[in-house]
């Protein structure tokens, strides 16, 4: 299975990106929307859907919320995905959130030591989307906006976890203890 991820962590620029995607989302979407779940270590993650009303298989965006949580990031998230599903993408939106009982937050101490709980459901939402007749296995990216960016990208790279408290996550070691730290 391929994986790439995209990291959209940068603050400048998102207002106009947000009004070109709802700009670009005004044009009718024939797809097909739903909403369905998945288990990780026992706790229900619901998941938001949208495909292109054919039936595939298609290349499909794993697509991951900010710290806002799925409600702060509802409109963009649904016109982004409205926008692939347009462009022959699906997008399936894990609530990662629900591992924990998060709905939101902006607290670094409770970011970091969630991040390992949250990954694994981003994990469950990549099997899940792996396990739908409408994706493409091989063809599968993960993308997150803000705190979704770091999951995403910790995602596509297992040997490199979050450390730190400067920032949001702002420096990345890898998990062996000889490895250099990023900034």
């Amino acid at each position: 299975m391929t994986h790439c991820a995209w990291g959209f962590a940068a603050y400048h620029g998102w207002v106009r990106f947000v009004l070109l995607i709802l700009l670009l989302a005004t044009a009718p979407v024939h797809a097909k929307v739903g909403v369905d779940s998945y288990r990780v270590a026992g706790h229900r993650i619901d998941v938001d859907w949208i495909r292109p009303d054919s039936p595939g298989p298609h290349p499909t965006v794993v697509l991951l919320h900010g710290s806002g949580g799925v409600m702060g990031n509802l409109a963009w998230m649904q016109a982004y995905g409205e926008y692939l599903a347009r462009r022959g993408y699906a997008v399936v939106a894990p609530h990662f959130f629900m591992r924990t009982g998060t709905i939101a937050t902006g607290d670094i101490l409770e970011m970091t030591a969630s991040f390992p709980a949250w990954l694994e459901a981003v994990d469950g939402g990549i099997a899940f989307a792996a396990s739908r007749s409408w994706v493409d296995r091989g063809r599968i990216a993960v993308a997150g906006f803000s705190l979704g960016g770091y999951l995403a990208l910790a995602q596509a790279t297992p040997s490199v976890v979050p450390v730190g408290t400067r920032g949001c996550f702002s420096r990345l070691k890898r998990a062996t203890a000889a490895a250099p730290t990023f900034m």
